[in-house]
């Protein structure tokens, strides 16, 4: 059996070091990372606490002090961080993924992100009084 298990992380090990990886680095304090662009990554990383204005990208350490080195919080600061994050991570994607097929993500008004490929959601239309 632990034979198996082993044939199994070794196939597993093989298939990560053959995965498209993102790299970037954090604009404030120079900490390097890398990524698989898979699908909940970017939402993982938003949430952990990342964060990027144009080009510029912030680790979670950086936008948690942000405050104390620009007077606000980051998502007071910066309008739409959800957005900007989001454009940030597309970028990213087209410029170091070039020939895969790998999902572009968008903010929709009511700030869920989704796939560029998943089907929207119809938009809310109120019920209208037939008293006109």
């Amino acid at each position: 059996m632990s034979e198996i298990c082993a044939k199994a992380q070794e196939s597993l090990e093989q298939l990560r070091n053959r995965m498209t990886k993102i790299h970037y680095q954090c604009s404030n304090c120079g900490k390097r990372f890398q990524t698989s662009p898979i699908v909940g990554v970017p939402e993982g990383m938003y949430f952990a606490g990342c964060r990027a204005v144009g080009d510029a990208f912030f680790c979670e350490d950086c936008v948690r002090t942000w405050k104390s080195r620009n007077g606000e919080t980051f998502d007071i600061q910066m309008k739409n961080p959800k957005g900007m994050f989001t454009k940030w991570w597309n970028r990213m994607v087209k410029e170091q993924c070039k020939g895969e097929r790998i999902m572009q993500y968008r903010v929709l008004p009511n700030g869920e992100c989704v796939e560029e490929t998943e089907e929207l959601p119809e938009p809310y239309r109120p019920e209208r009084n037939n008293e006109e």
